[in-house]
């Protein structure tokens, strides 16, 4: 089923719906103003990004350190109760 549609200004039948090779400024203007924004949007949120990363990476980091300072204290904790007790055998031997 083909419905034929007149055009008001020259009377003229069209069959479908056609693109107009003419293109107002405006519309080149509106779409060069959103790539614009895109572009901008994609910038901003890669710099976001890296800080969140760098942020990361820096408590990552601390986070390390604090651990390998309390496994620090965990071994001298054990090592001079280990010697307490080599004391306590030494002394039970003699």
């Amino acid at each position: 089923m083909n419905t034929i549609v007149s055009d008001a200004e020259n009377g003229n039948p069209l069959d479908s719906w056609h693109l107009d090779k003419r293109v107002n400024v405006s519309i080149i203007l509106m779409l060069a103003a959103q790539v614009a924004a895109g572009i901008w949007f994609a910038s901003k949120m890669d710099s976001r990004i890296g800080a969140v990363e760098a942020r990361t990476a820096l408590i990552e980091a601390t986070k390390v350190g604090e651990s390998l300072a309390a496994l620090k204290t965990s071994q001298d904790d054990m090592r001079r109760a280990l010697d307490r007790i080599e004391r306590t055998i030494d002394g039970q031997r003699k």
